[in-house]
């Protein structure tokens, strides 16, 4: 874990990185391979207290003392952010109307300031309001990285977690899509990069090369393997914590605190190996008529990011 020191501010400024994508498209996973640099930080799910009702809490600390929830950036700092974002929020439409009006970026100083050496923090909170929200303060470089994953994939998961029928998940997927399209055509070229979850996963160290080169920074080999650190994440999904920790019983405990119930699949698949390993679980959960729905669905998405 990066310590906590007081040092000269940094000369650069310093990046957030927010990660755009679908729920279930691999954002944990991407936040961790870029937190795995020595410059940088996955802060996790941001606004996820907001809008899931999550605990301000660590998914690994749990109770314990955390070196960033509790001690750098605590419930009242976010509960005072929140406050002005919905006010924000609630009164303005559109990217540039809203990016002028509140400068945001308050949790964002107060893990700067504590880890001076940390040059870029990402934040997988998927929420394109709160991006807007952080965007007019100019004590930061604001960068995107829109995450494509076969939707075939994503809903499977969402499938098996909450029961999603394909009707439903479409409906919703195509929405967020048209979104997705307008706040990507919004931001300039050098301020945006599209990678796929399949690619991510398959070709590893050349999506990493992309991303270093993207964010300006050095390649690190502990980027190859996100799992052997430490990441203090809140809201996220919880397979990094199964992953990380190989631990049945700390997953349970986050199962209480989330009232959530994980899958005996999701169990076995990341109790098995704390490697980056593709998901391709949805092959045999899904049937015909799900797959070639999903299918033509792609290539949407895909355009919508500027895969395509």
């Amino acid at each position: 874990m990066k310590s906590v020191t007081c040092g000269t501010p940094k000369i650069m400024k310093p990046q957030i990185v927010y990660i755009i994508c679908l729920s279930r498209s691999g954002s944990t996973l991407l936040g961790n391979i870029i937190g795995s640099h020595h410059e940088a930080m996955h802060l996790g799910e941001m606004v996820a207290p907001l809008d899931k009702q999550f605990p301000v809490k660590c998914r690994v600390c749990l109770d314990d003392p955390c070196p960033v929830w509790g001690r750098v950036i605590t419930e009242r700092d976010l509960i005072t952010t929140y406050r002005e974002f919905r006010r924000c929020s609630t009164k303005i439409m559109g990217f540039f109307a809203l990016r002028r009006k509140r400068q945001g970026g308050k949790p964002y100083h107060l893990v700067g300031r504590a880890f001076p050496d940390i040059n870029v923090l990402v934040d997988s909170s998927k929420n394109l309001d709160w991006c807007k929200f952080h965007y007019s303060n100019k004590k930061f470089d604001f960068k995107y990285i829109f995450l494509v994953r076969d939707l075939r994939g994503v809903f499977a998961s969402s499938k098996r977690s909450f029961g999603t029928s394909l009707n439903t998940f479409a409906t919703s997927a195509s929405a967020q899509i048209d979104k997705f399209r307008q706040f990507y055509d919004d931001i300039d070229s050098a301020s945006k990069l599209s990678l796929s979850y399949e690619q991510l996963v398959g070709e590893t160290e050349l999506c990493i090369k992309q991303m270093v080169a993207f964010l300006s920074l050095s390649f690190d080999e502990s980027m190859l393997d996100p799992n052997s650190s430490v990441h203090h994440l809140i809201g996220g999904n919880p397979s990094y914590i199964m992953q990380f920790t190989q631990s049945k019983v700390h997953v349970e405990m986050l199962e209480q605190l989330l009232k959530v119930q994980l899958d005996k699949s999701d169990e076995n698949y990341y109790l098995k190996s704390s490697s980056v390993e593709m998901d391709r679980r949805w092959q045999t959960e899904l049937n015909d008529e799900e797959k070639m729905a999903l299918k033509a669905l792609n290539p949407v998405l895909s355009k919508a990011v500027g895969l395509q």
